[in-house]
């Protein structure tokens, strides 16, 4: 959606966040200023009220969460809904479907994962 070589800016974007079974949403969300999280049910987590996102730009969205799996987990999440960039507007982004629970294949830029898992370090130390 942030394609360098589209010269529009996109305003108006969530983003949404869908936490596998193994992940618990504990809130504590940080993002850019006046952002707006809404939880739906347990898993799916929207972020709105987010800034303009002008071509090349990137946000950066972090919340606390609880691992609670004995497997690894990948949470995933991507670019949901926008104004300015359209099938109406003239302005296509030609590798993404915004908001098609794509799960990160690598073929769209509106998608982002990351995995957790009993064996992926981040802790402690003492």
């Amino acid at each position: 959606m942030n394609e360098s070589n589209v010269t529009a800016s996109v305003n108006g974007y969530t983003v949404q966040d869908y936490l596998p079974a193994g992940i618990d949403y504990l809130g504590n969300p940080t993002g850019p200023s006046g952002m707006v999280t809404t939880l739906s049910g347990t898993k799916d987590i929207t972020f709105s009220a987010l800034p303009q996102l002008n071509p090349g730009d990137r946000i950066t969205i972090t919340f606390q969460a609880t691992y609670r799996s004995n497997k690894t987990e990948t949470n995933y999440a991507e670019i949901c809904s926008y104004i300015g960039m359209s099938a109406t507007s003239g302005i296509k982004d030609r590798d993404s479907n915004p908001c098609n629970r794509g799960r990160a294949t690598g073929r769209e830029d509106d998608e982002s994962q990351a995995s957790v898992g009993p064996n992926t370090g981040g802790g402690g130390g003492g």
